[in-house]
């Protein structure tokens, strides 16, 4: 009972501090991606808000703009800005992400997620005094470029907050459990590492949902420098969570952190400190050889469920991460013509309802992964016992001992692959979805208002199918590879999602400033193909585990 209380202790801090520090990332993005849009429409002589009288009238087109070319024009260059300092962030903070990875291994999460901290407060710090001084709007860059190098940046973060959640969900491995006792286990962890991941993802969205809400009324009523005022304010809360945040692996901080007691020599002390020297250079390369040999594994085990898995990651992150950098402009634009109180309620109505929507789904993911078929020895035996074995199991944890039958462990490894298969569908049907919703966003541009804006919402709605994509990929990783791996694995994440970035951050926002003045949804045509590809993918992983799903049948 009290390992139990602790667990919910440390998933109550976690939250909290997730919530915050999302919170203040979100608002900062915000604010940034708005000032420098501000501040390059001032320099070109052009109102930055849109007259709000044109919301009154219907019928408004892209042609109705007589500054057309010019906001255009400045539209284009904030795209281009925005993608190169998100670019910064990424290549300054590949080989940080790495680092902080190791370090989470090795001396343990709280100092890791410390790490990221650090970096987020000078990112925050630099925001801040480029809006008070009304510094240039190319000082953003210096920010991003200080968050990448400390600590990797908000994607470094959620990496290792997501490595403690994959603790807090790891039973203690024992060797003399039965293997239908290890695969009822494995399908409870993951249902369970299902149920927190969906959850964290839940309270992302639900700080961006309430960033994005209070900022934009807060930016157009009360200005730029009241806004990072109060957002610096709230940054002061994760600072001091931090420190009240309890390290999930002990274990691993004990084993690294004694020091054996220093052994009496009479070595000179010159030649012990080149020793000493020599013995880091060889742990360091010890430590690198090792990493590579954890990435090779983790590549080459389970394939190809881990490429496939990795690669729909990676479209994921193409598809959804960039847009930030280029929507609001879109939709700034004729013919929405929307504020930024708009842009704002429209970023904060879209994530609360995914907020919802991935909890809801998670729930139900998690639900359908239950096992509800029986071993056939016990639909024969029609004694109580027999029946409600895998029930009482499933519900109490001390009398999972007694599943003992190797008839037992097919069917709980029979429903381990099948929890797998229902979740690569729910995969399927949210890139088909996002598909179907980018394309409507693509041709939104070319209906008059208010059908524009319709559409737009019809838009958000179907693609909030895919809000728990993310936490339903990281929990399939997670159960096809062992536990002493996990710290690694999500590292190994972190770094693809940084390399989805390091293409779709200047990539997008490249082919938005190109097409702006031509076609202006054609990037969101361009992410409904990526979609389409990753239906394709997903089908080939659906395939892969059905004749896994066949071997095991076969097998029983």
């Amino acid at each position: 009972m009290a390992m139990r209380q602790r667990k919910i202790l440390v998933l109550g801090i976690l939250t909290t501090l997730a919530l915050l520090v999302n919170f203040c990332a979100s608002g900062f993005y915000f604010i940034a991606n708005q000032y420098a849009y501000y501040r390059l429409l001032k320099d070109a002589g052009l109102p930055y808000e849109v007259n709000r009288a044109v919301h009154f009238h219907g019928n408004l087109s892209l042609s109705d703009d007589p500054s057309h070319d010019e906001r255009a024009a400045v539209q284009a260059e904030t795209a281009r800005l925005l993608s190169l300092v998100g670019l910064t962030s990424l290549i300054s903070g590949l080989f940080s992400s790495v680092v902080v990875g190791r370090l989470s291994d090795q001396y343990g999460r709280r100092l890791a997620i410390g790490v990221v901290l650090l970096g987020q407060g000078l990112h925050h710090a630099v925001i801040v005094l480029t809006v008070l001084l009304e510094l240039s709007v190319t000082f953003l860059i210096l920010g991003s470029f200080l968050s990448g190098v400390v600590g990797g940046g908000m994607i470094s973060f959620i990496v290792q907050v997501n490595v403690c959640f994959t603790d807090l969900t790891r039973s203690a491995e024992n060797s003399d459990h039965s293997p239908e006792v290890v695969n009822f286990r494995r399908g409870r962890e993951e249902r369970r590492r299902l149920l927190l991941l969906g959850t964290f993802d839940t309270v992302i969205v639900l700080a961006a949902a309430a960033a994005n809400s209070s900022l934009g009324s807060l930016l157009e009523r009360f200005g730029f420098s009241t806004s990072v005022i109060t957002m610096i304010a709230i940054f002061v809360g994760p600072v001091i969570i931090i420190w009240l945040v309890p390290e999930t692996n002990p274990a691993l901080v004990n084993r690294i952190t004694f020091v054996s007691p220093p052994e009496v020599t009479d070595t000179p002390i010159i030649q012990t400190e080149s020793q000493h020297i020599c013995q880091r250079f060889c742990a360091v390369w010890i430590a690198m050889r090792s990493t590579v040999k954890c990435t090779l594994s983790i590549l080459a085990s389970h394939n190809p469920e881990s490429l496939l898995g990795f690669s729909l990651l990676i479209l994921y992150v193409l598809i959804v991460f960039p847009e930030g950098q280029f929507l609001f402009l879109y939709l700034m634009s004729k013919p929405f013509s929307w504020t930024p109180e708009h842009v704002g309620l429209y970023n904060g109505f879209s994530s609360l309802l995914s907020a919802g929507v991935t909890m809801l789904l998670t729930a139900i993911t998690v639900w359908s992964m239950k096992p509800r078929v029986y071993p056939p020895h016990m639909v024969q035996d029609p004694s109580a016992e027999s029946e409600n074995l895998l029930i009482q199991a499933e519900n109490n944890e001390t009398v999972i001992d007694i599943v003992g039958s190797s008839r037992t462990h097919d069917v709980l490894a029979h429903h381990v692959i099948i929890g797998r298969l229902r979740m690569m569908i729910y995969v399927f049907a949210a890139f088909f979805t996002l598909m179907l919703s980018k394309l409507l966003l693509g041709f939104a541009f070319m209906l008059p208002s208010p059908s524009c804006t319709q559409m737009v919402f019809v838009s958000v709605f179907l693609g909030l199918v895919r809000a728990s994509l993310v936490p339903t990929l990281k929990s399939f990783f997670s159960a096809i590879h062992p536990a002493n791996t996990q710290g690694h694995l999500f590292s190994l994440i972190g770094v693809c999602e940084y390399a989805a970035l390091l293409v779709g951050l200047p990539g997008l926002p490249a082919v938005y400033s190109l097409t702006v003045s031509i076609f202006p949804g054609a990037v969101f045509l361009a992410t409904a193909g990526l979609a389409a590809i990753g239906c394709i993918l997903t089908g080939a992983l659906i395939y892969c585990i059905v004749i896994e799903l066949r071997r095991s049948v076969t097998s029983s």
